[in-house]
């Protein structure tokens, strides 16, 4: 909210002075988190549960639009063109550091939680799930950036991707593994194939490190697919 408020002081600095503060190249984006705002706003209201609705309406709906208002407007208000790489800088530094938190966890056996016959890293969260939620989304921006980036930020966004897919490895989610991790693998690879058919070149590559990743992941899980946790997960009679 205070980010907001500072917003708002400078929009109307900005109107007081005849400026447009309001520019944003954001274009097709903000009609589309408008959307959302407006169908979020129509299914809390048809909500049974009211109080639990509007407490999830503010938290995460409404609280994520603001943000974006703030990301997208901020700089333009003060006359300042959007940048989004200090942004996305720091949301990577910020799931690297808690990448190597939860693997210095793993490796000392320290605040892990054992379930199902193994031990889940959590960070600094109170459940490996919530890590992997988190690192669920920041992996493919760093394997993106590290897959189709330039200069030195392609290689230190591939390292901090390599380090938290391990990370999230560790949290053994089944959610992440058998369904974020793997889907974000194929979007890269459509991504890449995209990317080289424009330039009229073969999408045989993006195809086979798309397959070789996948086959790592799943070389991976294999030690441990005798465990309660993934034992479970493949019976079908679950």
């Amino acid at each position: 909210m205070l980010g907001v408020a500072i917003l708002l002081g400078r929009w109307l600095v900005g109107w007081a002075t005849g400026r447009t503060p309001w520019r944003s190249s954001a274009g097709v984006f903000d009609g589309l988190v408008a959307v959302f705002v407006i169908v979020a706003a129509l299914a809390t209201a048809a909500a049974r549960e009211r109080d639990v609705a509007l407490r999830e309406f503010r938290v995460v709906i409404a609280e994520s639009a603001l943000f974006y208002l703030i990301l997208t407007r901020g700089a333009a208000a003060v006359g300042r063109r959007f940048d989004p790489w200090p942004v996305v800088d720091a949301f990577v530094a910020g799931a690297l550091l808690v990448s190597l938190i939860a693997i210095g966890q793993y490796i000392t056996g320290r605040g892990v939680i054992e379930a199902e016959g193994v031990q889940r890293v959590r960070a600094l969260y109170g459940s490996p799930n919530n890590l992997a939620l988190y690192l669920g989304r920041a992996i493919p921006v760093m394997l993106a950036v590290g897959a189709f980036g330039r200069g030195h930020r392609r290689w230190l966004y591939g390292s901090a991707g390599g380090l938290a897919s391990a990370a999230c490895f560790l949290t053994f989610s089944k959610g992440a593994w058998f369904l974020g991790l793997p889907a974000a693998v194929i979007a890269l690879a459509l991504a890449g194939i995209r990317i080289r058919w424009a330039t009229g070149r073969s999408g045989r590559r993006p195809v086979g490190i798309a397959l070789l990743a996948l086959l790592l992941m799943g070389a991976a899980l294999i030690p441990f697919l005798g465990t309660e946790r993934f034992a479970r997960s493949l019976d079908l009679r679950e």
